[in-house]
């Protein structure tokens, strides 16, 4: 490992690092010597026939830590170069890490990742202030390549809105759960944005772009 991680290794080498079989954090980890800088995640497990993948692409060059996805609508031309050679590499590989729901469930479970400034502020789980102060705050809508998706507008026990949980269904303000049925979108394959739109101030809109995207191989 030491090689690749230097950069000191005239042959390109990978790491690849997978999960599977699990309800939390199953998926695949890519990196590799010719692409020092980057790390592509795929979220998805290939015992499941109902999941739908997503993916996290990091540049380790300024995000150590991997704490802020890029968006892979907006990439430079050296992160296209590298995101696409990872996705290339996952093809390669097989496994159906990166395999679509297989219809049997007309509609899957996404989780929008969210950050603040992108462009809006994401709002709090509950109301703050105001006359709906202790109100939960559900998104007005979650489109997915312009497509809109279902999103889970009751409360939960806890008083948190059930459209914004994580994949361990805890409550988390920068996170929304929606369901979608990308064969009824008639979405072409691809790589999509996904958006969050929240109720701002004097019936404004707060639209949030996720940082993750949907794909449609």
């Amino acid at each position: 490992m030491t090689p690749l991680l230097s950069g000191n290794n005239s042959r390109n080498r990978v790491i690849i690092a997978e999960k599977f079989g699990d309800t939390v954090g199953s998926g695949r980890a890519l990196l590799s010597s010719s692409h020092l800088d980057y790390k592509l995640i795929i979220n998805g497990d290939p015992l499941s026939s109902s999941d739908t993948p997503t993916y996290e692409f990091f540049d380790l060059s300024t995000d150590i830590n991997e704490q802020s996805p890029l968006n892979t609508s907006s990439l430079s031309p050296a992160q296209t170069i590298a995101y696409d050679y990872f996705i290339a590499m996952d093809a390669s590989l097989g496994g159906g890490y990166s395999d679509p729901a297989d219809g049997n469930a007309a509609a899957n479970t996404v989780y929008l990742q969210l950050t603040n400034g992108n462009p809006g502020t994401v709002p709090p789980l509950i109301r703050q202030g105001g006359s709906n102060a202790g109100r939960a705050v559900h998104p007005l809508r979650v489109t997915i390549g312009g497509i809109e998706a279902t999103i889970d507008t009751s409360i939960r026990t806890d008083g948190n809105p059930a459209s914004r949980v994580d994949a361990d269904d805890n409550p988390e303000q920068f996170s929304v759960k929606a369901t979608f049925d990308a064969a009824a979108a008639e979405l072409d394959s691809g790589t999509y944005t996904m958006t969050a739109i929240f109720r701002g101030a004097n019936q404004t809109e707060i639209t949030c772009n996720a940082t993750n995207t949907y794909t449609v191989p």
